[in-house]
């Protein structure tokens, strides 16, 4: 029975988008071929449409992140259970009033805790099967490599995977292997992701390896050399943007290299520089451990805690990866302009049926009839409530005189940055989703939504709106193009409008609630539920252990609320705050002319970003 669950346990994590990855001494080091699974980040419309990495937003989806998979010819074998190093583990050293300091979680609740040493804990139970998913997520990326050397992150990330003084060259792989789970590593743009999931049984080793994985690496090198050449011939980004695209649309100049793409200064650094580096971007300090098992949360605490118990106090790292800041302040921004439902008339004096409006009904949910858009005498969508007009039946006869009344001066918001580093030929509208999964939700949320739309009365037929995800665990990218419309700006500002406080708004509730739904599912697996948990908000969780409802971490709460929108990702409501790229224009042999187009010039005709398209 044992077996057959041992089975089972391998092929759930190869379900999930794994690839097992192999190493060990004079092996094949593990290279990063395809896309790995992107821990839980909701992904839009995307390269591939509406497959896994188009709108699943079920963890599992392509992110720009590659998995670090084995070598045919590389050795599986591992030191029996037993040759485990167990006796350096440290001696449990916690207070013995730390198992009484955890809080009773109920099965909806993860443990959150941060350990003296500044790694941060999470701790959720599940016992669909007796299968473990442990996660260490470092907070280092591409973005933080230094200017001088590029590609450095990419290549340590594959450097501690080659041992240190308590583990030999893959022995962390082989480990896993050995009791018949599956391991991997996701690099992405901002953060590094030890994935493995193995059976209950082992996972008291697996947590020994993830407190040694960051300490003590062997500095040679010949072995440094060697990484280099393995993080060099690693398969590039799958993600929509360029480098230089992403760093204009999240406002980070580290993002406009090749991360993945080593340079040749990295070859000539110092055994000192190199450790001093190491230390730097891989420390405990700046990392996340996350454990979904069978387990009782206080039962892993106790596991976990003594294994780090000996490493001094240290203060951690919290690692905001936030879009930098546009010169224009977004208090000087207003929201979009509502779009309610016309004042309502007599059905028959109007010659068609009122306007539903933002009534939780069956009819909120349902896209507008064709034939309305289409002129069939049913009232169409206004940008703003009609003015009422003065002395009619209604106004207030006190109210004063509208032309003694000074007019206020109106904020008008500002227009899109215009940057040309774009891929393509139609400009596209770009905004950056901060690293948290619920922003990642809600883009999702939007962008699905967008590609529904049905057109607007007056809007030309061939009128299309596509939007899709650059999905990155903390560096997501939401991209819009507006096709066939004469004035692209006003059309997008008119459909977010729509959105946000017009009858389309029970269209986004419906795709919000669907969405919900499959992260839920994702959860009900423990490697989605790591994933998911894996990139959630580092808030400021102190030593005590504190109780967090699951759904609120992994950003399911927020998509109950279409108001909690403008909490979690306010900038997406502005366009003022987005970025469009446009296509440097060039003449001759690559030479580049100026050009003066605007996010509002026609679109013209050239590649179009992937996505569904509204309108139809």
């Amino acid at each position: 029975m044992l077996s057959g669950l041992t089975h089972l346990a391998v092929a759930l994590g190869l379900g999930l988008g794994l690839s097992p990855a192999a190493g060990g001494p004079g092996g094949e080091p593990p290279s990063a071929s395809g896309a790995s699974a992107s821990g839980a980040s909701a992904s839009g419309a995307s390269a591939s449409g509406e497959s896994a990495s188009g709108e699943s937003a079920s963890g599992e989806s392509a992110s720009g992140e590659s998995p670090s998979t084995g070598s045919p010819g590389a050795s599986k074998s591992a030191a029996p259970k037993s040759a485990a190093p167990k006796s350096t583990a440290p001696k449990n050293t916690a207070p013995k009033s730390a198992a009484s300091q955890v809080p009773d979680l109920a099965p909806d609740q993860a443990l959150e805790v941060v350990l003296e040493c500044g790694l941060r804990l999470l701790v959720a139970r599940d016992r669909t099967l007796p299968v473990a998913s442990v996660v260490l997520a470092v907070e280092s990326g591409p973005e933080d490599d230094p200017e001088e050397y590029p590609g450095l992150v990419h290549a340590l990330a594959y450097y501690l995977l080659q041992g240190n003084r308590e583990l030999r060259p893959g022995e962390s792989i082989d480990t896993v292997h050995a009791g018949g789970g599956v391991a991997s590593m996701a690099i992405g743009l901002s953060q590094v992701r030890y994935e493995s999931i193995i059976p209950a049984s082992r996972l008291e080793e697996v947590l020994w390896i993830e407190s040694q994985r960051l300490r003590f690496p062997i500095i040679r090198d010949t072995i440094w050399k060697k990484t280099i050449g393995w993080a060099a011939g690693d398969s590039r980004r799958p993600g929509i943007l360029p480098p230089a695209a992403l760093a204009a649309v999240h406002r980070t100049p580290g993002l406009g290299h090749d991360s993945r793409r080593p340079g040749s200064s990295m070859a000539s650094l110092s055994d000192g520089a190199l450790a001093s580096q190491l230390r730097t971007r891989f420390n405990y300090a700046r990392a996340t451990l996350v454990v979904v098992a069978p387990n009782e949360p206080r039962e892993v605490l106790a596991m976990v805690q003594p294994l780090f118990a000996d490493l001094p106090g240290t203060q951690r790292k919290v690692m905001r990866r936030l879009p930098g800041a546009r010169a224009v302040s977004a208090d000087s921004q207003t929201p979009p302009a509502a779009v309610d439902p016309a004042p309502a008339e007599d059905p028959a004096a109007a010659g068609g049926t009122p306007e539903v409006g933002d009534a939780a009904s069956p009819a909120d949910t349902a896209a507008p009839d064709p034939a309305a858009d289409e002129g069939s005498g049913a009232p169409a969508t206004s940008d703003a409530p009609e003015p009422a007009t003065p002395g009619a039946a209604g106004d207030d006869a006190t109210s004063p005189d509208p032309a003694e009344t000074p007019a206020e001066p109106a904020v008008v918001e500002p227009d899109p940055e215009v940057v040309p580093v774009g891929p393509h030929k139609l400009p596209i509208y770009a905004w950056s989703v901060p690293g948290d999964p619920a922003s990642n939700a809600w883009a999702t949320a939007f962008c699905r939504t967008l590609n529904r739309q049905r057109r607007g009365r007056g809007e030309p037929k061939a009128l299309r709106v596509s939007c899709a995800i650059d999905s990155d665990p903390r560096r997501s990218a939401m991209l819009i193009q507006v096709v066939g419309a004469e004035e692209p700006l006003v059309t997008l500002r008119e459909r977010i409008a729509r959105l946000v406080s017009g009858r389309d708004r029970g269209l986004l509730r419906a795709q919000a609630k669907s969405l919900a739904s499959e992260l839920r599912f994702v959860a009900h697996r423990p490697l989605g539920l790591a994933r998911q948990l894996a990139i959630t908000a580092d808030d400021d969780v102190g030593q005590t252990p504190v109780a967090r409802p699951i759904e609120e971490l992994t950003g399911v709460t927020p998509l109950g609320d279409v108001a909690s929108l403008e909490e979690v990702f306010p900038a997406l409501l502005h366009l003022g705050e987005a970025v469009v790229l446009v296509r440097p224009e060039t003449e001759g042999k690559g030479k580049k002319i100026k050009t003066d187009q605007r996010p509002g010039d026609g679109p013209g005709n050239g590649k179009k970003i992937p996505g569904e398209g509204s309108g139809t």
